[in-house]
């Protein structure tokens, strides 16, 4: 066996190794991604209301959506109250 067709065989050779393993990997990824969606949604509800509750993440959650409008036009420089009335400071 010459050089090129040992470098063919090693290369074919990995190559059916790889996609051995991701069609494994595919498979319990289609059985299990259902029972893990079942699985873990009662800890991500959890971390989400312990999160939602903490005062340190307070500001990334907008109370309303009156709230979250209020925060939108103070964004782009209007007042909530008077949305004609710009509340950016004026220059002199």
């Amino acid at each position: 066996m010459d050089d090129a067709e040992a470098m063919f065989s090693e290369t074919f050779g990995r190559f059916m190794s790889n996609w051995s393993y991701v069609m494994s990997l595919r498979q319990v990824a289609e059985i299990a991604l259902p029972l893990a969606q079942e699985a873990l949604a009662p800890i991500h509800g959890e971390a989400i209301e312990a999160i939602a509750a903490d005062q340190e993440y307070s500001k990334i959650f907008a109370k309303s959506s009156t709230d979250a409008e209020a925060h939108r036009l103070k964004a782009v420089g209007l007042n909530p109250v008077d949305r004609t009335k710009s509340i950016a400071p004026h220059s002199p």
